[in-house]
């Protein structure tokens, strides 16, 4: 049980699928289970029902955001954590590129709504960009310190290291 983390366009998702992938183990995406039409968001008790019958069973590859309440939920039951803990300089640009391709292409996403290029900027500045500095620090004390983590703790800092890990599969 593999459990991706990181922040808003730090590439855990697209991490977490090549994991999947790889290894041949279901990969549940957190925002497949948070999201409804018109960008709805379930409530922490909806989030928590959709989750617990995935972390119920014996195999899986989830990714989700790290500032996200369910945190504490998927941590106890995953035997390796991965940390995609990229650069705030590097994040910003996959964001930039990652917001353009969706908004040229028009692309659905979960729950068939489609991304606000310039509320997902915004929604990133205020949730990613402001709290970046503050969040990593509060996670590597969370990590380091955490009882929960029962086996493993994969910290990746850069496009190097992913790519290494991934090879490694």
């Amino acid at each position: 049980r593999i459990y991706v983390t990181g922040v808003s366009a730090s590439g855990k998702s697209h991490l977490a699928s090549r994991i999947s992938h790889a290894l041949r183990l279901p990969y549940v995406e957190l925002d497949a289970l948070y999201w409804k039409t018109n960008w709805i968001g379930t409530s922490n008790l909806e989030m928590s029902d959709n989750l617990r019958p995935e972390l119920s069973k014996d195999k899986w590859v989830i990714d989700g955001r790290q500032d996200l309440s369910h945190d504490g939920l998927i941590v106890p039951h995953a035997q390796i954590v991965i940390w995609v803990d990229l650069p705030l300089h590097l994040i910003t640009y996959q964001l930039l590129k990652r917001t353009l391709e969706r908004a040229s292409k028009r692309r659905s996403l979960w729950a068939g709504n489609v991304e606000n290029p310039w509320l997902a900027i915004i929604n990133w500045i205020r949730f990613t960009f402001f709290p970046y500095y503050r969040l990593r620090q509060k996670y590597i004390a969370q990590y380091r310190d955490s009882p929960d983590l029962k086996l493993a703790l994969v910290r990746l800092r850069n496009r190097k290291e992913i790519r290494a890990f991934v090879s490694r599969l």
